[in-house]
């Protein structure tokens, strides 16, 4: 019962300061690493709903990787500005997230007032709908 349990008094050596800053930055980089591989992955994704969009008026995938390259050229742009003005590094999982948001943001400026219908909803409209149709 009198026991105090383990010492709890043990000092730092050199080593186990070098071993926690090799830990951190392993911890940084796996960090850096899930963020860069997420960012990409929805930033490529990005391109599905683009190229859906756009196919309507034709071009498709053509129409979605000028939306991509331009939300990545202004999200390089923005994060250059950025590292140089905060001295910070330039690569980073948020040049891709942006450009994902850009990406998509431009699409829908740029389409703003468009009427976006597809065949099945003209269809229905028309009267013409061969499933509208059969349950009639």
């Amino acid at each position: 019962m009198d026991d105090p349990g383990p010492d709890t008094t043990t000092e730092f050596t050199a080593g186990d300061g070098q071993t926690y800053a090799d830990e951190r930055r392993a911890r940084r980089l796996r960090g850096r690493v899930l963020g860069f591989g997420v960012c990409i992955a929805l930033w490529l994704l990005s391109a599905v709903p683009l190229a859906r969009l756009s196919s309507d008026e034709g071009g498709g995938l053509d129409v979605a990787a000028v939306y991509l390259a331009t939300g990545l050229g202004i999200a390089v742009v923005t994060r250059a500005i950025y590292a140089r003005l905060k001295e910070r590094q330039f690569w980073s999982p948020w040049l891709f997230l942006t450009a994902a948001v850009l990406a998509i943001a431009s699409y829908a400026i740029a389409s703003a007032g468009e009427e976006v219908a597809s065949p099945q909803v003209e269809a229905a409209v028309a009267g013409g709908s061969s499933d509208a149709t059969a349950e009639r």
